[in-house]
């Protein structure tokens, strides 16, 4: 895990996640992103090697009717996703389509991304964008959630929380298997001075709790951290 500390870090985490994508090239890409300020740095990233080889989603889902809260229909409105779309890339939907299940959701899910695996073998590379909570929630992984995700081994799963721990109650969500065990490389954006002390508690990786969700960074492979807090 390398950290990167910057003033610009938009800047930075927009050039790292381009160099990924240059780095892999060659080669099927399936690019999954975090919502929430995660997405603020995708318009800065370049276009030039997003084509008929990359495939992109988002690494976790809100199962919610609004398009203001659903990740992918966010995803939608930015000028990256249009972009991508014009030179050429795929893309998973994971808009709420009718009165889908939890559960149904998750499936659809978990099947569409299985099959991109099946289909493109050892070659295809998973690249994430990750982001930080202040509670030390990361890709839909939240405090209390930790040990029942941890039993998966399929890729994206149904979570369904209490409003205590997040407004947002229904998602889908990437287990921690995924994110050992197939991701290739990643980004990871810390910006706000809420989250830079869970950042350094992270960093340290002193943490006693295993009921840290954001510890999987250190297991993910190649994962650059991007963030404007200073040590």
């Amino acid at each position: 895990m390398e950290i990167v500390r910057n003033t610009k870090p938009d800047i930075v985490a927009a050039k790292a996640l381009g160099a990924l994508l240059e780095q892999y090239a060659a080669e099927p890409i399936l690019l999954l992103l975090s919502g929430g300020s995660a997405f603020s740095f995708l318009d800065l990233v370049s276009r030039d090697n997003l084509g008929a080889l990359v495939t992109i989603g988002v690494l976790d889902e809100r199962i919610d009717d609004r398009k203001s809260v659903n990740n992918f229909s966010q995803l939608t409105a930015t000028k990256f996703f249009g972009d991508a779309c014009s030179r050429g890339c795929s893309y998973i939907d994971t808009s709420v389509q009718g009165h889908k299940s939890l559960a149904d959701m998750a499936a659809r899910y978990d099947d569409a991304i299985t099959l991109w695996l099946g289909e493109n073998g050892e070659e295809g590379k998973v690249i994430v964008t990750l982001g930080l909570g202040a509670d030390g929630h990361t890709a839909g992984i939240f405090p209390g959630t930790v040990e029942l995700l941890e039993t998966y081994t399929s890729n994206m799963v149904p979570l369904e929380v209490s409003k205590e721990i997040n407004e947002f109650t229904k998602r889908v969500t990437a287990t921690p298997h995924f994110l050992r065990t197939v991701v290739a490389a990643g980004v990871a954006y810390v910006v706000g001075e809420d989250k830079c002390p869970v950042l350094t508690d992270l960093i340290a990786n002193e943490i006693e709790t295993e009921d840290f969700p954001a510890l999987i960074w250190h297991q993910i492979p190649n994962l650059t951290v991007v963030t404007s807090c200073q040590e």
